[in-house]
């Protein structure tokens, strides 16, 4: 029962990282860097609780100059 909590709680943060990746996304393209950037840092606490190795999708874009 333990593992199976613990499998749906990196699921459930993964899909908010992932989330929060789209609306971070969709955000450049409205031309909002702040609130990407918002978005993305979200996005990486999401990542480091449940998945650390999930940080690296998003740091191209963190550290990509607009």
């Amino acid at each position: 029962m333990y593992i199976l909590c613990i499998r749906h709680y990196v699921d459930v943060c993964t899909a908010a990282g992932d989330a929060f990746c789209r609306a971070a996304s969709v955000q450049l393209k409205c031309g909002s860097k702040h609130e990407a950037a918002t978005q993305y840092i979200d996005a990486g606490t999401c990542y480091k609780k449940a998945d650390p190795a999930g940080i690296s999708d998003i740091y191209p874009h963190i550290h990509t100059p607009v």
